[in-house]
């Protein structure tokens, strides 16, 4: 944990290089990283995708009015996705629905984001976490030109490494596609 703080603390000078639609949000249970996501998305003007691990829509609503322009999907469920569409799907663990997310970004017959700068997509309370998602995902992730936002206790949860197996270099490599915010050292209230 020590090593994160510190290279942390040292990506801050490079703020200005960092991506600006790769975000990854770290940050305790009840730290706000949902609600700073949930801000994030809220400004969006293209397709949104959110992914949200437990919570239904209907939670968010009363701080997020412009989730009423969101349609609500059951897990599972394939369906096409129109340009400038706003989908929220509540997803679990061993749930089709994110992998249905990850072959849109991709491509497949019910749509394809991956090239639309516009498009974002929302990995929040745990949907990330709880996934088959792995390194190789990310990876894919990292190379695509529609913004990716995902919110995680730690940067191994996000990677699927323990503690003991991240190094500098993977964080410096995460670095150069990812703007990581951990609420613990920046705050709440850091901009990206």
């Amino acid at each position: 944990m020590e090593l994160w703080k510190r290279k942390t603390e040292q990506g801050k000078q490079k703020k200005d290089q960092r991506p600006k639609n790769k975000i990854i949000i770290i940050g305790e249970y009840g730290s706000g990283k949902s609600y700073k996501a949930l801000n994030l998305m809220s400004g969006k003007n293209g397709t949104c995708i959110i992914c949200n691990g437990s919570v239904s829509i209907s939670t968010y609503k009363a701080n997020f009015p412009t989730l009423g322009d969101y349609a609500e999907k059951s897990n599972g469920q394939c369906f096409p996705v129109e340009r400038g569409g706003k989908y929220y799907l509540r997803t679990t663990s061993s749930n089709p629905s994110l992998e249905f997310v990850d072959a849109l970004i991709h491509g497949c017959d019910y749509g394809y984001i991956g090239d639309d700068e516009n498009a974002t997509v929302l990995y929040d309370d745990g949907a990330w976490s709880n996934s088959d998602n792995n390194i190789v995902t990310f990876w894919q992730l990292s190379h695509t030109k529609c913004g990716i936002i995902i919110t995680a206790n730690t940067l191994c949860e996000v990677l699927k490494l323990k503690e003991n197996e991240l190094t500098e270099a993977m964080i410096e490599d995460v670095k150069k596609y990812w703007c990581v915010k951990d609420l613990a050292i920046t705050g709440k209230d850091d901009n990206f």
